[in-house]
């Protein structure tokens, strides 16, 4: 049986909006490179292993709140977001120092949605 997200909540200066995010996709990589060294077999010697990554896809709508900034200000000024994911069942996900990249936005019936690309440092799990 599979676990369904039930509600994710976005964490921005110190107030919780469980109503803005709709959904999050994730990309983790490591980026793997060989080592090549001089040896006598002209093989490489190993791998050096970079550090992880976490890409984000998150779409949101507007945030409604006045004292909020919206998110075209979050991404000039460069502001840190935490993202929490809540399944059905299971453990929580909590994305941590999460910047946004890049904003893309569409009008469909007249609801406004935005799609937003970030990049998180740490992927909590607990």
């Amino acid at each position: 049986m599979s676990a369904y997200v039930e509600k994710i909540i976005l964490v921005l200066n110190g107030r919780q909006l469980d109503d803005t995010v709709e959904s999050v996709s994730s990309t983790i990589e490591r980026k793997v490179t060989a080592v090549n060294t001089m040896n006598r077999a002209g093989t490489a010697k190993g791998f050096k292993r970079g550090n992880t990554t976490y890409t984000l896809e998150i779409k949101t709508h507007p945030i409604d709140d006045a004292s909020l900034p919206n998110w075209e200000t979050i991404q000039r000024t460069g502001t840190e977001l935490t993202l929490i994911e809540v399944p059905s069942s299971g453990k929580n996900v909590t994305w941590r120092r999460v910047t946004i990249n890049r904003i893309a936005q569409s009008n469909a019936d007249g609801d406004v949605t935005k799609t937003l690309s970030a990049m998180a440092i740490d992927r909590i799990e607990g």
